[in-house]
This record gives C-alpha cells, structure tokens and sequence, in this order.
C-alpha cells in the first residue's frame, strides 16, 4: 500500500523553504509549501477513500464459493491460442524469446549470488557484473527489435524480390554471444572469489590483486623482501605437511589398464595392510585379478 505522502516534509524543511520564497512574488500567491501541503492533503483524502471503498466492498460482499464463482477465463479456448501461437510462431522468434529470459535469469541469480555472498566489495566482480548488466541489456534491446520487426515485412534487398520480415539480425546474434561471454567470465569470477574468501575471510583486495592477473602471467617481485616472503609461506606450509604424518590406510587398491585397444584387459591390485605389525597372524593380505574382455 502506499505510504503517508507528509512523510517527505518535516518542520525544519518546511521553515526553510519558506524563508527561501522569492520576494518578488506577487502579494496573495500561495507557496510552494502551501501548493505541497494541499497536494499531500488531497492525496491523503483519496487515498482514505479509496481504501475505505475496498474495505466496505470485502466486508458487505457475500462470500462465494469457488466452484461456483463465474470463470474469468475459458480454459478450452485460451489452450488453443496457445497452441495456435506455437504453431504459427516463427522458431526465430520462439528462441528469441528463450534467449531473453534466459539472459534475465541468470544475471538475475549472479547478482543475488553476489549480493549475499558480499562479493561486491571486490571490484573485478563488481566490474564484470556491470559489464554483464550493460552487455545484457544491449542484447534485450536487439532482441526486442528483432521480434518488432519480425511482425512487419522488412525492406527487399531488390525492387523485384519480395518484402520478407526480419526475424533474426546479426546484430543480436552477436550481442547474445557478447553477452554469453559476459556471463561466463562473471561466473568463473564469483567462483573464484567464493573459494578465495573461503581461505583468506575479509581480504577483499587481496582476493582483488589475485583475480585481476590473468592466467599464466607471471608476477614481477622486484623486493628482495617479498621475495623472501613467499618461500618463507612455501617452507612453512611444507614443514605442516611434513609434521602432519597421515596414518597409513588399511587397504589399497590399484588397477592397470592394457593400453593396446586390440587386447584390452585390466588388472585389478587390492592389497590389505596389517592392522597391528606386531601380530605375525594377522600379517595383512594380497589379491591380484586379471579381467580380460573379448570383442
């Protein structure tokens, strides 16, 4: 429901305006304060109304059950529009529509993605998310053209040939691919992002300087002190590894595959270790099995 229309105007906003007024005025003209208020007013009065009218028509109305309520539609005859829409609807047209909604979507979910995930503080994400809005939209609006002018015939490339609609331009077909590329590069970054965030939480400019390089580009460490840095993060995370000895697992299997196609067969290695080394009894255990398959 709408709000109170006097809630844009408090007292001070009032006084001020007031003092404001032109002097020049002729003697007698209302305000512009005055012209407000009596707006607000009268926008109050029909907004009360208006409500009362609704609020007196539910409660004075009998209450009807749905069955036998009249029907707003006929469901045998809007089915067959449909089909007759479908039926007669150029593929053109049919994908165009697709392809907009489709579009709609998914910028639609990669910005509520974002939004919840606060990746927007980033700005490569929030970059390609523009650069998907603005690419998305520019395809909408080919689109929309496209479908306007496949309803009316187009201009003949010749005086002798036929005016035919225009149902798909090249145009559009190159802003959709634009725009695919838009949303692939967008959802490969909010990935990234998530998984950054998720090892370094709240480093929003660190995960920034890390998704800005590109693929294979490597980075310049002019300072001997940063240098020094990352193989001093490399040594410790090796030295964790080394300290963190995982127990040896109780069974291992291994399969070997024949890379001749002509023979193939597999060799299947599952290899039991000894629960307790001590016991010479329960020493563990070794089976080998070859599969071979005939065509």
């Amino acid at each position: 429901n709408p709000g109170n229309p006097l809630e844009d105007y408090n007292n001070d906003a009032i006084m001020e305006e007031e003092q404001q007024q032109n002097l020049a005025n002729k003697k007698g003209a209302p305000s512009n304060v005055a012209v407000k208020l009596d707006n607000a007013s009268e926008a109050i009065q029909v907004l009360t109304s208006t409500r009362d009218f609704w609020s007196n028509t539910w409660e004075e109305a009998e209450p009807c059950a749905a069955i036998d309520q009249e029907t707003l539609f006929d469901v045998e005859s809007t089915v067959e529009m449909v089909l007759d829409y479908l039926d007669h609807v150029h593929p053109a047209s049919l994908l165009n529509q697709i392809m907009a909604v489709n579009l709609s979507m998914a910028y639609f979910h990669l910005r509520v993605a974002a939004v919840n995930a606060e990746l927007l503080r980033i700005r490569v994400v929030d970059k390609a998310l523009k650069q998907l809005k603005d690419r998305t939209q520019h395809a909408l609006n080919l689109m929309n053209r496209d479908v306007i002018h496949g309803t009316v015939p187009g201009a003949p490339a010749d005086k002798n040939q036929q005016r035919v609609p225009k149902h798909a331009s090249l145009e559009a077909i190159r802003a959709c691919d634009d725009a695919c590329d838009a949303l692939a590069a967008t959802e490969i970054a909010i990935c990234r992002s998530m998984s950054l965030l998720h090892k370094f939480p709240g480093q929003y400019d660190l995960v920034h300087n890390m998704l800005r390089r590109t693929d294979q580009e490597t980075i310049a460490l002019p300072n001997p002190e940063g240098r020094r840095g990352i193989l001093s993060a490399i040594a410790r995370q090796q030295y964790q590894q080394q300290q963190q000895q995982q127990p040896n697992p109780s069974l291992r299997e291994y399969v070997l595959r024949n890379a001749n196609d002509s023979k193939p067969c597999q060799l299947f290695v599952r290899q039991k270790a000894a629960t307790d080394p001590n016991n010479q009894e329960d020493g563990g255990g070794l089976m080998i099995a070859l599969t071979q398959t005939h065509f």
